[in-house]
């Protein structure tokens, strides 16, 4: 497998980026979540088994340079960490990860992604007594809306 470095430099030399466009942080978070993502595929999909194969990926990265970079069409996580979307907005978010051991007030953290940024989130008690029950994790899709 490659690393985000080796897709980078394959995007420019193979696919045409520009190389002043992709900056490493982005390239690191966009690996990061394209495997996130592919890895994904593979599982639900037993017959895209090849769906983590590396050109899989770097033709994702592309797809992701040409929309985010090229044409500027942001995803809603950017959108609302860089304040051009109210956070109050609803949206269907992915769980990518929930942390419940370890938090010094007992409270469950979950990281939270539109599948191209994430977001990390801090439970309150109650909802963190409630995860068993509502079968959080990874993988699970929820509405997400902040109060008004």
């Amino acid at each position: 497998m490659y690393t985000a470095e080796d897709v980078r430099g394959l995007m420019i030399k193979e696919r045409g980026c520009v190389e002043r466009l992709l900056d490493a942080d982005w390239c690191l978070n966009s690996y990061r979540w394209t495997v996130w993502t592919q890895s994904c595929v593979a599982r639900a999909f037993p017959d895209a088994h090849d769906a983590i194969a590396a050109p899989c990926v770097i033709d994702r990265m592309v797809y992701r340079y040409e929309r985010e970079i090229l044409r500027a069409q942001r995803p809603w996580v950017r959108r609302v960490l860089e304040r051009d979307t109210p956070a109050k907005s609803p949206v269907v978010l992915c769980v990518a990860a929930v942390r419940r051991s370890g938090a010094k007030d007992g409270c469950a953290h979950l990281e939270l992604t539109d599948g191209w940024y994430g977001i990390h989130a801090r439970c309150d008690r109650h909802l963190t007594e409630q995860l068993p029950s509502v079968s959080c994790s990874s993988g699970r899709r929820c509405w997400c809306r902040a109060p008004s």
